[in-house]
């Protein structure tokens, strides 16, 4: 599995351009990604780089309170979801990281943190 950046998220009120965080995606590892949610609220973004094929992308819930949850979505082709945030119970692993899937490295991952 391959741990992906996280971006911290903008102040509340950016006084100049450089208080606005640039997202880094980063092409996914088909055997799983992580994220580390630990730090607090955490935005997943999800892009679909391929021009003409759909590909499944799935988070993996954490088992918590009988609740055994993982979302699948499929995104079209250059299609972007937003997800989150996710914080600990019921996503996190116990080492605090939240575990992702892709079909297709076409699949980019982004993550930002929300202060």
């Amino acid at each position: 599995m391959a741990a992906l950046t996280v971006t911290t998220g903008m102040v509340a009120y950016p006084g100049v351009a450089a208080d606005l965080p640039v997202v880094t995606m980063t092409a996914s590892t088909p055997a799983g990604d992580t994220i580390n949610i630990a730090g607090g609220k955490t935005i997943v973004i999800a892009h679909n780089s391929d021009a003409a094929t759909p590909y499944d992308i799935t988070i993996l819930g954490e088992p918590i309170n009988g609740r055994d949850v993982s979302i699948t979505k499929e995104l079209t082709a250059g299609q972007i979801c937003v997800m989150g945030p996710f914080e600990g119970p019921g996503w996190a692993t116990s080492a605090g990281l939240l575990a992702l899937t892709s079909e297709n490295a076409a699949i980019k991952y982004g993550a930002v943190r929300l202060r």
